[in-house]
């Protein structure tokens, strides 16, 4: 099986306030002396590397341009997890900020071979004395990136309920193809019944479609169906939002928490699933 990079770019902002003009580039905040400032440009980034090492830009933007290029280092924080040289490689410490442009950018490549599933950061901050308090740091989260194949996918699984993080209960469901980007869950809590979840490879998980019959609960309720639970309470259930079950290394399917609900009814069961984990028997 072949294994793939899933690199997460995360920068973390706030913004001062400040007097500005030129389309908000020249900021004015000492005494009409227009100081400039620099941070990092990118917000986030979430990019499944295919099929090898992935490579990203990390790029520095300054509120003024200048008649001569402007280098700034580039330094590892301390608190990186993620070792250059093993994990990552720069294409450069330094970046550089072109004559009469605001932008200047080093490239980030991963090194496949050295990540694991367990995620490390690599995070980068600005040395330069116009360096603004908010921006000045960047954190690029890699991982190795768990391809779902069809031959992992189909097949027998064991179905797991927790409630609260407790077991439930479990039973055995059978999981088949039905078009390229579909399969089949027949027999969740023994219900001789199929619903439906896309498979989605680029982000190995798969979504369950909304608001699906599961169970015949049986006399004047009827169907029971499956509703996403997107808080902390019953009350945050989805008729509209799929339920994502992620894949991982370890062999699972990790399913988000849901709950069972009777349709039209009024009544539900007051109780709602933590998570439910398939297995292999």
């Amino acid at each position: 099986m072949k294994k793939y990079i899933l690199l997460i770019c995360s920068l973390f902002f706030a913004f001062g306030v400040f007097s500005c003009t030129n389309e908000g580039r020249e900021f004015d905040t000492n005494d009409g002396k227009g100081i400039a400032f620099v941070q990092f440009v990118k917000g986030s980034e979430t990019v499944a590397a295919k099929p090898a090492a992935y490579s990203t830009e990390i790029t520095v933007t300054s509120t003024t341009t200048s008649e001569s290029p402007r280098t700034y280092n580039l330094s590892v924080s301390s608190t990186s997890t993620a070792i250059e040289g093993t994990h990552y490689t720069l294409s450069s410490k330094t970046v550089t900020i072109p004559a009469g442009q605001h932008n200047g950018s080093v490239t980030l490549t991963t090194n496949m071979d050295n990540l694991t599933p367990e995620t490390v950061t690599a995070s980068f901050t600005i040395e330069s004395d116009e360096a603004i308090s908010y921006g000045k740091t960047m954190n690029v989260s890699m991982y190795l990136f768990f391809e779902v194949t069809w031959e992992w996918l189909l097949g027998t699984w064991i179905w797991t309920d927790y409630v609260d993080g407790d077991f439930d209960d479990e039973c055995e469901v059978e999981i088949t193809k039905i078009d390229d980007n579909t399969i089949g869950i027949f027999n969740i809590w023994e219900a001789e019944m199929t619903i439906e979840a896309i498979v989605d490879f680029d982000n190995a998980r798969i979504a369950i479609k909304p608001s699906q019959p599961f169970w015949n609960y049986g006399g004047a309720y009827g169907f029971v169906y499956m509703d996403a639970v997107m808080g902390s309470a019953l009350s945050d259930r989805s008729r509209t939002e799929p339920i994502i079950g992620r894949c991982s290394f370890d062999g699972k399917i990790t399913v988000a928490p849901w709950a069972p609900i009777l349709n039209d009814s009024g009544y539900n069961f007051q109780v709602f699933m933590s998570s439910s984990v398939l297995t292999r028997p």
